[in-house]
């Protein structure tokens, strides 16, 4: 038993939802998986098989608590709903194309700033304690948080649907984190 971000982890973009098939800003909003979207949780659970997973922790919305009910089954283990892993509230912009998002740094009306985002998912993460290594189902927004955060520059701020990522701290303190993709 650890805290999730004292070591090496796991994160998992949900699969393709509705919202993603039609290019337009889900934030909070509880948007389904597609059909392709639970094929691609399916594969990423195939690709995370062998990764030693010993704990599945996931967005209490929809499309990531589904693409973590499918991998869970294929990894033969139960999984977590933990409020705070939620994507970032886009207040009035939810709903709108995607290119209505042009400064990340504004906070929209009505909905969550990324500084404050920032603080709830770190928050959310540095008080997850149990089996390691550990797979954490969320959204894109979280790896951009985790990027922000663990000093992972390299890393695409926008990561594909049920692409797994291994999530691994440095070994020394001027490092920072590495994120690779899983295949």
């Amino acid at each position: 038993m650890g805290l999730l971000l004292d070591g090496p982890f796991y994160f998992l973009r949900h699969g393709e939802s509705e919202a993603n098939r039609a290019e337009l800003i889900a934030g909070s909003t509880d948007t389904p998986l597609t059909p392709k979207g639970r094929l691609e949780a399916g594969r990423a659970a195939d690709r995370l098989i062998a990764c030693g997973v010993q704990a599945i922790y996931t967005s209490p919305l929809s499309r990531a608590r589904d693409t973590a009910a499918i991998v869970a089954s294929v990894l033969e283990m139960p999984f977590s709903l933990v409020p705070g892993l939620e994507e970032r509230d886009w207040g009035e912009m939810e709903g709108l194309p995607l290119t209505a998002i042009t400064d990340r740094s504004i906070t929209p009306k009505g909905g969550e700033g990324f500084q404050e985002f920032e603080d709830r998912v770190m928050g959310t993460l540095g008080h997850i304690n149990g089996q390691t290594p550990a797979l954490v189902v969320a959204h894109s927004g979280l790896l951009r948080v985790l990027r922000n955060r663990l000093g992972a520059g390299d890393v695409p701020g926008w990561v594909g649907n049920a692409l797994p990522v291994h999530c691994v701290p440095p070994t020394r303190s001027d490092q920072p984190w590495t994120f690779t993709e899983v295949s």
